[in-house]
């Protein structure tokens, strides 16, 4: 497969979905704003036939716990991806700093 074509192809998609995230402002300390963005998440990956585990937290955003299964047993080592959906930024910020594509990529 070549895989430049194929992210070529996809362009567009990868970037609504980028924008679609980026406006979901999800300030550390907005724990429903928070939550909004990683369900927005989870819904994105929902299809890949991923194992997905909510763990609801009080005061913070929730925790969620996603595993690839593998179909075919293998001997290769697990790769653990870490990430989290909450910013920096208050809500309104992007008012001022709105999401944009600058050059071509």
């Amino acid at each position: 497969m070549d895989w430049q074509i194929y992210y070529r192809s996809i362009k567009g998609e990868m970037i609504r979905t980028l924008k679609n995230l980026v406006q979901l402002e999800s300030p550390t300390t907005n724990k429903k704003a928070v939550d909004i963005c990683s369900e927005a998440v989870v819904k994105e990956i929902s299809n890949l036939g991923l194992k997905i585990k909510k763990m609801p937290q009080k005061e913070t955003g929730d925790f969620y716990l996603i595993e690839f299964i593998p179909r075919v047993k293998t001997e290769d080592k697990p790769i653990l991806l870490l990430g989290h959906t909450d910013t920096v930024w208050p809500v309104g910020t992007l008012k001022k700093m709105p999401f944009y594509i600058e050059g071509a990529w």
